[in-house]
């Protein structure tokens, strides 16, 4: 039995970083939305000041991820891992003994940290190094663990909050932070050869070769991979192409109040938002596998366009239904595909390094897009021009993908 565990400690992998994933994003994405009232009224801050709290963490895990792939080089990723979730523990607990405001910005702060380091940049290169058949699919059940985990996460913090108080719920979240961080510590490897394995799928034969996801080719090292310009074309083309849909994502349930629906209706799209999205990670996951994470990526964008238009022009239920459900379809692109788009580009001799700076870019994306989309609603009271401008911007990038494309193949043809 053991022998047969062993053989098949892929799986055990993707079952750690799921539950990982779950707890840790299920914690992040609870963290604003219902501690939000009973922080503000105990430490008698204004929501301004809270929300000033989520932005400082956003920009800590923004520099987090950009950073990551030096550390994990350095000090692999179950050392990196491990010391982070304890941090994020850290953090929690910090936050639910605050007694002043600059206690509590602090341990808000201290969670990006997590964020960053513990997040999409790490879970991909593990995924990579045990997988080259799934890969897609398994890193995106992975990323889509996150909203599973929030959901569950969610009914037992909104219930300690309810039946104590708020500061229990921090204490959760801290307990779950532990454990996560004693999974990785006993399950975690780097590598299958440290194993003695073989990532799984390693040697099988494709049954498409000119897939370019299929391939698993080295690449070029990052000395070398700074000298070219689909490099740079990447990290522009990744922040706007997660900027675009992040200007419509954070304004959903006020911009469908403008269209005609009542608050209870709204909120019931953006929770059918983010269910839609948890299955559109996974669905795409499969497609990177099934027809290369270059064609996703532009499948997104289409869907982001049509997305778009429907949601610039819902004028019912039904409508709004419909435009959440395409409009869902283009957000993998903010987690899954950008990772593995860029294993297809630029191979993985460099992953660690650049995987953190593509990922640290979706993470500038999200800080700045609402700002953007608000201000302009402010000066001319509808989000209806943001979204067709979007639209239009994103009809050009897909251009500029295809360009990206075709540089990043004669690069990789002149050193074949």
């Amino acid at each position: 039995m053991i022998k047969y565990i062993r053989k098949h400690y892929h799986w055990i992998i993707a079952a750690t970083l799921f539950l990982m994933a779950g707890m840790r994003g299920g914690i992040g994405n609870n963290l604003s939305g219902l501690h939000l009232i009973p922080v503000t009224e105990a430490l008698q801050i204004t929501r301004a000041q809270f929300a000033l709290a989520g932005s400082a963490s956003s920009v800590v895990a923004m520099f987090s991820t950009m950073f990551s792939g030096t550390l994990i080089s350095r000090y692999g990723c179950r050392s990196l891992m491990s010391v982070f979730l304890l941090i994020g523990a850290t953090s929690a607990f910090l936050m639910g003994t605050a007694d002043t405001y600059p206690l509590f910005f602090f341990g808000y702060a201290l969670w990006g940290m997590t964020n960053g380091f513990c997040g999409d940049a790490i879970a991909t290169r593990i995924v990579s190094s045990w997988f080259h058949k799934h890969k897609g699919a398994v890193f995106g059940t992975v990323s889509s663990a996150s909203g599973i985990g929030g959901s569950i996460v969610c009914i037992f913090q909104s219930a300690l909050i309810q039946r104590y108080s708020y500061h229990t719920s921090y204490y959760l979240a801290a307990v779950l932070l532990v454990l996560c961080c004693a999974l990785v510590m006993v399950f975690i490897r780097k590598h299958p050869t440290d194993m003695k394995l073989q990532p799984y799928g390693y040697g099988e034969q494709v049954a498409h070769k000119k897939r370019e996801h299929d391939d698993h080719w080295a690449g070029l090292h990052m000395k070398q991979l700074v000298r070219t310009p689909a490099f740079y074309m990447m990290i522009v083309g990744t922040f706007l192409s997660c900027v675009l849909p992040w200007l419509a994502f954070f304004v959903v349930v006020p911009h469908l109040q403008d269209r005609g629906l009542s608050p209870t209706q709204a909120s019931s799209m953006q929770s059918l938002l983010l269910l839609c999205l948890t299955g559109s990670k996974i669905l795409a996951g499969f497609l990177c596998d099934a027809i290369g994470a270059r064609k996703v990526a532009l499948i997104c964008m289409v869907f982001n366009i049509a997305g778009l238009i429907l949601l610039a022009t819902v004028g019912g239920m039904t409508s709004a239904i419909i435009a959440i459900i395409i409009y869902s379809l283009a957000l993998p692109i903010l987690t899954v595909v950008i990772p593995l788009l860029a294993v297809s580009l630029f191979g993985y001799q460099a992953q660690a390094q650049y995987t953190g700076i593509f990922l640290s870019m979706a993470s500038a994306a999200s800080i700045v897009a609402s700002p953007i989309s608000n201000a302009i609603y402010d000066r001319i009271g509808t989000y209806n021009p943001v979204f067709f401008v979007a639209a239009g911007v994103t009809i050009l990038l897909m251009g500029g993908y295809l360009l990206m494309y075709r540089l990043a193949d004669k690069q990789k043809a002149a050193i074949s």
